[in-house]
């Protein structure tokens, strides 16, 4: 009888035991845990009782009484110490944390790569820079969840910059001076680093049409920079008389058309003026000199507004 009722004793203890520690807030090593892509219950739940200090046998078993639903890769949050139970909860309905990584418009695929091989939380297998075509990515904010792959943000981009470009190419304007959708992401990317006024893009993307529709060379000092640090990123200086004179595809001064591809990957917005031109006489613009430019019509308007702003 006594040792029924020890037995019992016993048993309720180490229940309440259990018990409390299933339910109680935990103190943890780490604010989060990560779960890596095809780790198993064992070795997750032996990660759990390293960082929290407790039993591994009890972790494990707790666990597999509770864990029902295969476990999602990715970080799980201990910054607000929760009980075995609320963390074996997250691990049920994949309540990883979200992480994003925002990709801002203008910049070219080397820049971007470094932008993503910068993040700590992203397996860095990027691809170098000319393996991924210049303009094919769009630039956003991007969720991610730790562990995921450079390549794979990258294929997303990809994705998502093709489907706004086919979206947004069905409603273009007629009479375009582009043979494919190629040709609108090159001149979106020279609208994208022309101006950073949201209200001209439409403006500066219909004297840019109008001067391949008269066989003008664009004339574009980004193509032209483009050319010079082949798609590496900013010049570092000004632009000389001799840039605009090298024999290159993507110097709009010594060409007098598009260049093959385009110099930087472009938003949204940009690439909705090359679709939506603004229709005008204008053939030239140049700086103002409080961020936005002026537009000249007639090259001698073009030089008087040049001597305007120099003063």
């Amino acid at each position: 009888m006594i040792f029924t009722v020890l037995i019992a004793i016993i048993g309720g203890a180490v229940g309440f035991y259990i018990f409390n520690q299933y339910q109680s807030p935990h103190v943890y090593k780490s604010d989060t845990l990560f779960v890596q892509k095809g780790m198993g219950g064992q070795k997750i739940s032996h990660e759990i009782a390293r960082t929290s200090d407790e039993n591994p046998y009890l972790v494990m078993g707790l666990m597999r009484l509770s864990v029902h639903s295969n476990i999602h890769a990715g970080e799980y949050d201990l910054s607000d110490n929760p009980s075995l139970k609320t963390l074996f909860d997250r691990l049920n309905t994949q309540m990883t944390i979200k992480r994003s990584v925002t990709i801002p418009e203008g910049l070219t695929v080397y820049q971007v790569i470094n932008i993503i091989k910068a993040n700590d939380k992203v397996v860095d297998n990027c691809p170098t820079y000319k393996d991924i075509d210049e303009g094919s990515l769009l630039p956003e904010t991007y969720e991610f969840i730790r562990g995921e792959t450079c390549q794979s943000l990258l294929t997303r981009m990809q994705t998502a910059m093709r489907e706004t470009l086919d979206q947004l190419w069905i409603a273009r304007r007629n009479q375009l001076p582009y043979k494919n959708k190629n040709d609108a992401l090159v001149m979106a990317s020279i609208i994208e680093k022309e101006t950073g006024v949201a209200s001209e893009r439409a403006r500066v993307a219909g004297v840019f049409v109008n001067r391949l529709n008269n066989g003008m060379p664009m004339q574009s000092d980004p193509t032209t920079i483009y050319a010079l640090t082949d798609g590496t990123g900013e010049l570092g200086r000004l632009l000389t008389r001799a840039d605009w004179k090298i024999e290159h595809p993507y110097n709009t001064y010594f060409i007098t058309a598009l260049p093959p591809k385009p110099i930087a990957n472009a938003g949204k917005e940009s690439i909705k003026a090359a679709l939506h031109p603004e229709q005008h006489e204008y053939y030239y613009f140049v700086a103002s000199g409080n961020g936005g430019h002026n537009f000249g019509k007639t090259l001698d308007e073009h030089n008087n507004n040049i001597h305007n702003t120099k003063k």
